[in-house]
């Protein structure tokens, strides 16, 4: 029989989780999740510098001794994101009484049960999007949120954070190409790989497809063709630059404020192997916990708990993570201000 005390824990419901539609999250891909056993963070920045070579010696010759690096290190807390939700009481008191009948619960209560679910897990992994993409562009993450202050410095060089001498909304005068190719030559000059990869939001290639330098380098004197991003993607790589994805999704705050996971006047090189840096994730009380009165399930390293109370009578559901986005190689990824 359908109860509350066994939906969590159905294939149903993880089927329902795994096939419906959702947000494709870039930072799924550049950020991909490391579970770790603390709150506590640490990494070196420039994990991916250049080695050093050992020496060839003769036989019996003592070896050299490798000094160590001066070495910049990233620590903090890995902060915790959750949020609730309660039925509608219209809804509980219709659920309990099929309960005490001995009836199975209604597919219309199931499926609010399931939104409420869906809901409050995606508001927490649409907050965790928010901080990665936070970290590309800004190098840093610094608000208050509910009194809380939270800073984590990704330690990036100020010369990975310009901002072009002439903007790409200007697009008679700008010169993309120039630009991007300076940053790609400061990034292998530091020692990274080239950049394959870039971010950057749909007004800004909308910028670039209409740039008059841009459409003469590709068509010449057919530069009146309308270009699109395939076509700007082909000849960017043919000159050893990074091809471009737009990156537009929006969420709201609990005050009904809508914003971007990626800042719209933003151009962002990834390193040379497309990966920004790891999502860690860390425990939670919720995932932890042993309540027999509580239901629960983890997907993503975001757990899910549900819980019954007499005062307020309701049903509550609850999502938690606590997840961070590392970025070890902030000396090669360039966040520039282009419009």
């Amino acid at each position: 029989m359908k109860t509350i005390s066994n939906l969590l824990e159905s294939k149903t419901f993880l089927n329902y989780m795994l096939n419906r539609p959702n947000r494709k999250f870039l930072g799924d891909v550049i950020f991909p999740r490391k579970k770790i056993d603390s709150l506590s963070f640490e990494w070196v920045k420039g994990a991916n510098n250049l080695p050093v070579m050992a020496k060839v010696q003769p036989f019996g010759a003592e070896a050299a001794i490798m000094g160590r690096d001066g070495i910049s290190t990233v620590s903090g807390k890995i902060p915790v994101i959750k949020i609730k939700r309660s039925l509608d009481e219209e809804e509980y008191i219709k659920l309990k009484s099929f309960q005490k009948r001995g009836y199975d619960i209604p597919e219309s209560v199931i499926r609010k049960i399931f939104d409420d679910v869906t809901a409050v897990f995606d508001s927490v992994e649409n907050k965790i999007e928010y901080l990665r993409m936070q970290a590309l562009c800004k190098g840093k993450l610094d608000f208050a949120n509910d009194g809380l202050v939270y800073t984590v410095d990704y330690l990036m060089p100020t010369e990975n954070m310009p901002t072009v001498a002439t903007l790409w909304s200007d697009t008679t005068n700008s010169d993309p190409e120039s630009d991007i190719y300076t940053w790609v030559s400061m990034v292998i000059e530091k020692g990274g790989a080239q950049p394959t990869k870039a971010v950057t939001s749909l007004k800004v290639v909308n910028y670039l497809l209409r740039n008059v330098n841009l459409r003469k380098a590709i068509f010449g004197v057919n530069s009146d063709r309308l270009l699109d991003l395939r076509t700007l993607n082909s000849y960017f790589t043919s000159k050893g630059l990074p091809a471009i994805t737009h990156y537009d999704l929006q969420a709201r705050q609990l005050d009904g404020t809508q914003v971007r996971f990626f800042d719209e006047n933003k151009f962002v090189l990834l390193p040379g192997n497309g990966l920004a840096g790891d999502t860690l994730v860390g425990p939670t009380a919720e995932a932890l916990a042993e309540d027999a009165g509580k239901k629960m399930k983890q997907l993503k390293g975001i757990t899910v708990v549900q819980w019954e109370t007499t005062e307020p009578v309701s049903l509550w559901t609850k999502a938690a993570a606590a997840q961070i986005p590392s970025m070890p190689y902030a000396d090669y990824t360039v966040s520039a201000t282009v419009i």
